[in-house]
């Protein structure tokens, strides 16, 4: 995954202006703002539009454009920035467990880090959506480990790793993994199809979310209901009309909006969906 990368661009699109000399309290600064500037978001997918992985593409959409993206966009483009500063990085892949029946087996359709520093060796994921990591954590099995936010856990059996994570006093799988990497062509044919097939949740739902572990608020707009977790307390809002939908993308996650003459069609059936279901 060689690739000329705009470290300076990205830095200011994620507002981080101290110093770059690799280090744990680097890599949880960066991921931190990382996952505050840079919405979670699905637009592409959901409006039909390509999902691009290279670098150059990756850069121009989510640092030039002030959009955001889902995990392959989203991990990559934080791996080419950590690669960049000089971390040592490399992409692992997992099924998701995340609200799956327990006997429901799962593909492979994640993407996330593993970044080795100070002698240590830590997880980063940007882009988990709903319930990405609010930092880095270690690689070490059976230990709760304290976020801004929610705390996580690592449980493993055999050479698989389960993610997990404590909601109201009870442990949620994420995701399991192991310690194989893959190459760009596999994630992208992963990519493609969440981003293309009928059945995905990218395709039929829109999904935009960021993590402020300063505020420790996870913002989320899950087609036309807008939530906010703060501190053990939950707020919701329903929008009901397009407008009201892209003014939030804009006004909460500074997200520049595509234009799209299917947008707004698409965004309505979202609402009248969601009243019929109601």
């Amino acid at each position: 995954m060689k690739t000329s990368f705009n470290l300076d661009a990205y830095l200011k699109r994620i507002g981080y202006s101290g110093e770059t000399k690799v280090s744990r309290q680097l890599l949880a600064d960066l991921h931190k703002h990382h996952v505050k500037a840079i919405p979670f978001e699905n637009l592409n997918p959901f409006l039909g539009m390509d999902v691009k992985l290279d670098s150059e593409d990756l850069q121009q959409k989510m640092v030039f454009q002030k959009r955001g993206g889902y995990c392959f966009e989203q991990n990559l483009l934080f791996h080419h920035a950590l690669k960049t500063i000089g971390f040592k990085t490399t992409t692992l892949s997992a099924r998701v467990r995340w609200n799956q029946p327990e006997e429901k087996p799962t593909a492979l359709s994640h993407l996330f880090l593993l970044i080795e520093v100070d002698g240590n060796e830590f997880l980063s994921d940007v882009g988990f959506g709903g319930m990405s990591l609010p930092v880095p954590i270690k690689l070490q099995e059976g230990v709760t480990q304290a976020t801004p936010l929610e705390p996580y856990r690592l449980m493993k059996k055999g050479k698989v790793y389960s993610m997990q994570v404590n909601i109201n006093d009870e442990w949620k799988k994420l995701h399991h993994f192991d310690r194989r990497t893959l190459k760009l062509p596999d994630y992208e044919a992963m990519s493609w199809y969440l981003s293309n097939h009928p059945k995905s949740k990218f395709v039929n739902t829109l999904i935009t979310t960021c993590v402020d572990s300063y505020n420790q608020a996870r913002y989320t707009l899950r087609n036309n209901k807008f939530t906010i977790y703060n501190r053990g307390n939950k707020t919701e809002q329903v929008l009901d009309t397009p407008e009201a939908i892209k003014e939030k993308l804009k006004m909460v996650y500074d997200l520049s909006v595509p234009t799209h003459e299917l947008l707004d069609q698409k965004l309505k059936k979202l609402i009248i969906g969601a009243e019929q279901a109601d």
